[in-house]
């Protein structure tokens, strides 16, 4: 009887121990998912924002053009959809 009851106790903490090794690497594989996810949407969000400021940016040298070439700030406004005031600040820049 003893023995049968050593065997089961044995039984009990080798299924325990299973359990928690599987807790363990579900866990470790859901933060390492979880990373690949962040960085993946980290990525995406960082393209977007480079996006926007290099359309920014090319605009402002459309607009600095512009200026240059004696345009009038409203037309320079609807050709680059930079606001006045922003296209004004670049002709206090460049003067």
């Amino acid at each position: 009887i003893r023995e049968l009851i050593s065997f089961r106790e044995k039984a009990t903490l080798d299924e325990n121990q299973r359990i928690y090794d599987a807790q363990t690497i579900g866990e470790k594989r859901g933060i390492q998912i979880g990373e690949q996810i962040g960085e993946q949407i980290g990525e995406k969000r960082g393209i977007q924002i480079g996006e926007k400021i290099g359309d920014l940016e090319a605009r402002m040298v459309i607009a600095k053009n512009l200026l240059n070439k004696g345009y009038p700030i409203k037309e320079i406004a609807d050709i680059t959809g930079l606001k006045q005031t922003q296209i004004e600040a670049l002709q206090k820049e460049n003067y």
